[in-house]
């Protein structure tokens, strides 16, 4: 392997630790915008901020993609760090969520700037050598998830020690990705013949309508719509899962136990746990590739993540039928004591207090103060 494509993986590297980085710390920075001059988001609007990112990428790679092939890879990589560090040094300046949304579309476009050109560079460097062209591009999405994955990590312990100022810390990394962008990889010919005799391809070649014959093959309509619905998955959850772990408890869902309150630094020890259980999978799964297929093993995901809804939805039952043994318990002892409706209504309040300090769910508790248990008497 050559200097430039260690180059090029280890500026991808950085380059997506600077999106887990930023993507992360944004979400501690919202749910911290009223202390800073701003105005609650909710979690509708994390989300949103969350997919301004993936949606600029997703629309503008082939874009940046065709300019590659038009101008040169080398060239095109080197303006997404340049676009990245003014993202978010404009996001640490500002508390607007509507600037605060534009940076991350920018952010994203950043994004689909340098990946297709580094993906570009390493199928023309790789050209002539398939096995070489395999072992790079497989580490080239290990540097993808890794990057991503200990930025995300990382951004809890920084925002914990230095609040929004972490997003400064931000820029250095991207410009340490320019350097080695701008530096570390060589120019190469636009095209390098895969076999003696063969033509080089013309960059007046390249135009959208390749592009669009491309995006009708059937192998794309095959994998692209899985592929966007299983990363879906993992990017609501991972979004939402780290916003809501730093959140206070709400008094609207106070049965949802995802709400703790945790610091950040707290919350990333968390995501860091289920990272190491996702590349534990990957490295599982990915040395049955031979013997299983790519669809075999994409069942057997589905049908994981299909058998965890059913636990979730027994659990759910299992509450269900607590509830009733609640409502139960409280019409006992109205009768038992014989009290008025007022009086019940304190029994309820003292009941549910028991169970807050006992050894009673609290999701159930929440159920009954949401569903207002009917006693007798009380009044609508």
């Amino acid at each position: 392997m050559t200097r430039s494509l260690r180059a090029v993986l280890l500026g991808n590297f950085t380059l997506r630790f600077s999106t887990g980085l930023t993507g992360t710390l944004l979400l501690f920075y919202l749910t911290d915008l009223p202390q800073y001059g701003g105005v609650a988001v909710s979690a509708a609007t994390a989300g949103i901020m969350a997919a301004l990112y993936f949606g600029a990428e997703l629309i503008l790679s082939p874009l940046f993609g065709a300019m590659a092939d038009r101008f040169g890879t080398h060239r095109l990589m080197q303006p997404g760090p340049i676009m990245g560090a003014v993202a978010v040094i404009l996001t640490a300046l500002t508390t607007s969520v509507p600037f605060l949304a534009a940076t991350r579309f920018l952010e994203g476009a950043a994004a689909a700037a340098s990946v297709p050109a580094a993906l570009g560079y390493i199928a023309i460097a790789t050209s002539r050598d398939q096995a070489l062209r395999g072992r790079v591009v497989a580490r080239f999405e290990v540097a993808t998830l890794g990057g991503v994955g200990v930025g995300s990590v990382v951004a809890g312990f920084l925002y914990s020690a230095l609040g929004p100022t972490a997003f400064y810390v931000n820029a250095l990394v991207y410009a340490v990705t320019f350097v080695v962008l701008r530096y570390g990889v060589e120019d190469l010919p636009e095209h390098v013949p895969s076999y003696p005799g063969e033509e080089p391809v013309p960059s007046t070649l390249y135009h959208l309508g390749r592009y669009r014959e491309v995006l009708r093959s059937r192998p794309v309509w095959f994998l692209a719509p899985t592929w966007i619905a299983l990363n879906a998955i993992l990017g609501s959850w991972g979004t939402q899962a780290v916003f809501q772990l730093v959140q206070e408890p709400s008094e609207r869902f106070s049965n949802q136990v995802l709400m703790q309150g945790l610091e950040p630094w707290q919350a990333s020890l968390a995501f860091g746990s289920g990272l190491v259980i996702l590349f534990s999978g990957l490295l599982y799964w990915g040395n049955r590739f031979v013997r299983l297929g790519r669809t075999t093993i994409i069942g057997f995901g589905l049908a994981g993540g299909g058998a965890r809804r059913g636990v979730q939805a027994l659990g759910d039952r299992a509450d269900l039928l607590a509830l009733g043994r609640v409502e139960d318990r409280v019409q006992q002892l109205v009768e038992l004591h014989g009290v008025d409706a007022e009086d019940g209504l304190l029994l309820r309040d003292q009941l549910l207090l028991d169970h807050l300090d006992g050894d009673a769910d609290g999701r159930v508790v929440a159920m009954v103060l949401q569903t207002q248990v009917a006693l007798p008497g009380e009044k609508d």
